[in-house]
Order: C-alpha cells, then sequence, then structure tokens
C-alpha cells in the first residue's frame, strides 16, 4: 500500500532461496520504504539449519539501524560454504544476538557464543578440540570499540583476548583506520601439547605445556607487540628413528615487531641441547633465526644405532630461503649395519594409499645446508661382517635441485672384516670423500693376520665401481694368496674339499668383474688353476716371454707348462708335496731333473 506522506508499506508473504546460501522466510515480514528511508522488521529466516530473527533493519534520517538474535546455526554448513576443504570437521552449532546504531557516531553490540557441539581436527586418527566455551563479545560506544573473546577446551585449553580501539565510517562502510588508537591483551594457556601428535602424520610422542601472555599498543597500522611465552616439559619422541628427547623448556618474550626466543633447553640422555633464537616479521614476510649448541646430547638410542654429540648449529630462514650450518664431533656412537637377507618390495610394486617419490610436495622454501662432522675417538660401525673404530671428518653440503656432495677422509682406526668364514684385520680403511656422498673413493686392505703367509682383499676405486683384488705379505701367486686366505696353508697341503672351498670362493671373487685380473679370468673360463705370462723385460721384448699354464691335478699334484713366446724353450714340471714343508718337483724339457724342497719362513 502506499500512503501520501507515509510512502510505501506491505509484507513480504515469502522468501525462498535455494541456491549456495539456502535460506527461507517462516513468516511473514512487515517493510516500508518512504524515499531513501526503509524499514525491515519482525523477520524470521531459516539459515545454515538455524534460525536468524531479524527485529529491525532500517536506514532512516541518514543513520543505519539493525538489531536481530541468532540461534542453532551449524558451523559445518557455514564452513561448507567456503571455497577451500576446511582441515576440521564440525558438531558445533552456535547462537547469538545484536544491536547497531550507526548515526553521527556507531554504537551497538554483538554476542556470538557456542551453544553445543564441539570441533575436530581432521588428522589421523581425528582429534576432537573439547570445546567447553566459546563467546566473542563487542561493544561499540561513541566510536569506542571493545572486544573480547573467550575461548576453552579441554584438549587445547584455554585463549583469551580484548581489544580497544576506534571506528569510523567512509560512506557506507564501517571500518578501524589504520591511525586509530590500538590496545589489545591476551593469554593462552594450553595444558598438554599432545593434541598436535596426529597432525604430524607419524607415529611420534609429543608433549608440553604451553602458557603466554601478550599484549599491544600504538595504532592498527602499527601495534607495538610485548609479552612472554613460556613452555616447559617439552618431550619429543620418535621410536621409530630413535629419537628420545625430554626435559625441554622455551622462554621467549614479544618486544615490538620482534619474538626474541631467550633461551631454548631440551635434553637427552645424559646431555643437554641449548639456545637462542629471534623472529621478525617484516613487509608481511618472516624471518627467523636460531642458534644450538649439543653438550653430549643423545640424539639417537636404538639397538642399531646409537649417537651421541656436542657441537654448534645455526639455522636462518630469509627471503623464502634456508640456511643451516653445524659443526658437530660424535662424543659416542655405534651404528649397526642392517642384513641383506631381509626381503624388499620389487620397483615395480604400488601399495595404495602410500605416497611415492613423485608425489611428495615440493617445499616452498630453498634450503642451503652445510654439516661438518668429526666422528671422534668412540664411533664404530658394526654389520655385514664389519666390526671397526673409525675416525676422521667429512664436510656435506646439501641444496635444494642439487645433489648432495661431501668433502674429507674417513678412516678405520681399528677394524676387522669377516670375510670366508675367516676375521681379517683392516690393515688400512680410507674412504676419501670428494663428490657425491654417495661414491666416496676406496683405500682399504683387510689381512688375515698370524700365518705365514698374511693373505687378504684390497678394496680400491669407488663406492659405485669398486676394484677387489687378493693382496699377501710376503707376496705369492694369486692362487697361493687365495688359499692363504681361505684355507689358511698353501696349495701343497690342498685337498679335494679344500679345492671346492677355493673354488667357490674364486667365484665370489670373479663375480665382482673388474676386480679380478685378465690372467685370472681367463684362467677361470678354460678351466685351468694359473695361466700366467713372465718375462718379456729387456731388449728382446715378447721374444723372451714365457706362458705359463698350471693345473691341480690333485691335493698333493700340480702340473706345471711352460713355453717361450719367442724360443724354442718348453718345459713341463710336476710338483708333489710330500709333508706341508718337504716338496719333490720333477721337470722334463730343454732341461730335465728332480729336485727337492724344503720349506720354511720367516719375518
Amino acid at each position: 500500500a502506499w500512503r501520501a506522506g507515509a510512502g510505501w508499506s506491505g509484507r513480504i508473504l515469502s522468501f525462498d532461496n535455494r541456491g549456495r546460501y539456502a535460506a527461507a522466510l517462516e513468516a511473514p515480514a512487515s517493510v516500508a520504504v518512504k524515499g531513501a528511508d526503509f524499514t525491515l522488521g519482525a523477520a524470521t529466516l531459516r539459515f545454515a539449519r538455524g534460525t536468524v530473527r531479524i527485529d529491525e533493519i532500517a536506514r532512516r534520517e541518514g543513520g543505519f539501524f539493525s538489531s536481530g538474535s541468532l540461534s542453532g546455526l551449524d558451523s559445518a554448513y557455514l564452513l561448507g560454504l567456503t571455497d577451500q576443504a576446511p582441515a576440521i570437521s564440525s558438531t558445533l552449532t552456535m547462537g547469538g544476538r545484536w544491536k547497531l546504531a550507526a548515526t553521527n557516531t556507531i554504537n551497538g553490540e554483538l554476542e556470538i557464543k557456542r551453544e553445543q557441539g564441539d570441533l575436530t581436527l581432521l588428522s589421523e586418527p581425528p582429534t576432537a578440540v573439547g570445546l567447553t566455551r566459546l563467546m566473542l563479545s563487542a561493544t561499540v560506544l561513541e566510536d569506542r570499540l571493545s572486544a573480547k573473546l573467550d575461548a576453552a577446551g579441554t584438549v587445547l585449553g584455554a585463549i583469551s583476548a580484548s581489544v580497544e580501539t576506534t571506528l569510523a565510517r567512509q560512506g557506507t562502510s564501517v571500518g578501524v583506520p589504520g591511525n586509530a588508537a590500538l590496545a589489545f591483551d591476551g593469554e593462552v594457556t594450553v595444558p598438554s601439547l599432545a593434541w598436535t601428535m596426529p597432525l604430524m602424520g607419524q607415529r611420534m610422542v609429543i608433549d608440553g605445556r604451553l602458557n603466554g601472555k601478550f599484549a599491544g599498543r600504538g595504532t592498527a597500522a602499527k601495534p607495538v607487540l610485548s609479552g612472554n611465552i613460556a613452555a616447559d616439559g617439552l618431550k619429543f619422541e620418535y621410536p621409530e628413528q630413535g629419537i628420545y628427547l625430554k626435559d625441554g623448556s622455551v622462554r621467549a618474550s614479544l618486544r615490538d615487531d620482534e619474538m626474541l626466543l631467550e633461551r631454548i633447553t631440551l635434553r637427552g640422555g645424559e646431555g643437554a641441547l641449548e639456545g637462542n633464537g629471534s623472529v621478525t616479521w617484516e613487509s608481511g614476510e618472516m624471518n627467523a633465526r636460531v642458534a644450538l649448541t649439543a653438550n653430549k646430547l643423545e640424539v639417537l638410542r636404538q639397538l642399531d644405532r646409537h649417537l651421541v654429540i656436542s657441537g654448534d648449529a645455526e639455522a636462518r630462514l630469509q627471503g623464502g630461503s634456508v640456511h643451516a650450518s653445524a659443526t658437530l664431533k660424535a662424543d659416542r656412537g655405534e651404528i649397526t649395519l642392517p642384513g641383506t637377507d631381509a626381503p624388499t618390495l620389487s620397483s615395480d610394486v604400488v601399495v595404495l594409499g602410500r605416497e611415492g617419490d613423485t608425489a611428495k610436495k615440493k617445499s616452498r622454501f630453498a634450503a642451503d645446508l652445510e654439516l661438518n662432522l668429526d666422528l671422534g675417538e668412540q664411533f664404530r660401525l658394526k654389520g655385514r661382517g664389519i666390526d671397526a673404530r673409525l675416525a676422521g671428518a667429512v664436510k656435506v653440503r646439501a641444496k635444494t635441485d642439487a645433489p648432495t656432495t661431501a668433502s674429507g677422509s674417513i678412516r678405520v682406526a681399528q677394524g676387522s672384516y669377516s670375510a670366508y668364514g675367516h676375521l681379517l684385520v683392516i690393515d688400512r680403511g680410507i674412504l676419501n670423500f670428494a663428490g657425491p656422498l654417495d661414491n666416496p673413493g676406496l683405500d682399504i686392505v683387510a689381512l688375515r693376520k698370524q700365518q705365514t703367509v698374511e693373505a687378504g682383499v684390497a678394496i680400491r676405486g669407488t663406492a659405485l665401481a669398486p676394484q677387489i683384488s687378493l693382496v699377501s705379505n710376503p707376496s705369492v701367486s694369486d692362487s697361493e694368496k687365495l688359499s692363504w686366505l681361505v684355507l689358511g696353508h698353501g696349495m701343497e697341503g690342498s685337498s679335494r674339499k679344500d679345492l671346492g672351498l677355493l673354488q667357490t670362493a674364486a667365484g665370489a671373487l670373479l663375480a665382482r668383474g673388474e676386480s679380478v685380473t685378465l690372467q685370472n679370468r681367463i684362467a677361470s673360463t678354460t678351466g685351468l688353476d694359473e695361466v700366467s705370462l713372465g718375462g718379456g723385460a729387456g731388449a728382446n721384448g715378447l721374444e723372451s716371454a714365457v706362458l705359463t699354464l698350471g693345473k691341480r691335478l690333485s691335493s698333493r699334484a700340480y702340473l706345471t707348462v711352460e713355453q717361450g713366446i719367442g724360443a724354442s724353450m718348453h718345459l713341463v714340471k710336476i710338483s708333489y708335496a710330500l709333508t706341508p714343508r718337504v716338496s719333490v718337483r720333477a721337470e722334463t724339457g730343454t732341461d730335465s731333473a728332480v729336485d727337492v724342497f724344503y720349506t720354511f719362513s720367516f719375518k
């Protein structure tokens, strides 16, 4: 209806929005329009599975007025209206009331509170917050805003905050200008950090308690912060990796736009970790620095690994880049290598639900890491036949999108290696790093000691392309080296069973390809025990060289054929061992003879 001097008046009988923001009018609402003024009153809407009661929404005499109440609003529905999937699920319902009068000044009240329900973090497993109290209230009097937040939960703890500032109107908008005076205070109490464990997605144990007080003064554009944060009883355990850190504490303070990490402590075993640092915000970007000192800190404790370290480390976050460096020394360490018989999945097996390497998220930070590690005097390596005490130092460098490199040298100070059923003493063991971390240069010699001929193996080359050869002291033929290494005596005392062991050992060496000499590989292919080319020195060169072929006929008899390359010299020899020290040799060819030999050794 329209009436002169009063304008239009009427009722909205029905309203039903079936779109994204579904809402429906439950009962007719009155409406009046006069010129630029309007009034909507007594409207009840069904929205977000709850009820919104509008007592008044009006514009009159250049001012804006509104009042009403809320009840039963489903927060899960409201979260679903966001463009991104929230990381929480909710059974929380909200209620409240509001009253606003914006004329030459702004006055009003707002209250939103929890009615029932809870929030659940979508971790694995899900973690309920345990909300018991949630209320946000605000009062505006003559443009002065005072707001308070009060929240508590059995899991997260409690948080309270208050803020005071000044509102201002600009056209039809209301907000806080940058030059408005600002004062806020807050307090946080978290009785236990155990609720963060499911968020890590690993089998970790995290705990501790946190208390903090903070305040801010200045203007809305440039607040001056102050406050203190204290965390005690911190614990971080990762049993799968052997990490057990406890009794930690943090003391921090807020000063202007900087948070000072005044003291960081954490214990591991009988040692400790201490540090300090700072966090700043510049133009909306966070920069951070943390310096740490370890004193006999036990960082690993497991059946197959144990490590205690001392040293210094520093990490910086600046301009989206992480720079970290550490200089550490192992006070004590013991690493046991896993066995090689454990089953592993083939590379073409895909496990559903498990992210592969290609699915890993790329970090938004560029990293540059440098580690200087001194192994100290008590670092042991065990497993796969090795029992050694290591020494030396290595420098490791890792950068984003670049292979990890290392430089330095690690040596075996004392150790042994089990091979062919015997214990070999590592006479020399050196790993030289000058490039990729996984491919150091090798210089290793391991000998079977306490016997007439100390025989063993030498490993040279690189980790990805090792070259293995037989060595002995004093130097003897390769067949003798292998016999002394495997059997503990020379070839003359070998039985058929012994020869089988030697054949198996030789096969293991031959399987390593280029690690065995060409003569040995030819001998293995032809079924001979020895193929060698000797002589050839001097002016005649190959004309004076002699080709030697050898074959063991039995555990006591050995046949040798020698043929000159450029001369008519030829010789056939049969050696027969009467005892381990006494042998007889008969030869015929260019010269014929029968000899009796008595062998003895000395150092």
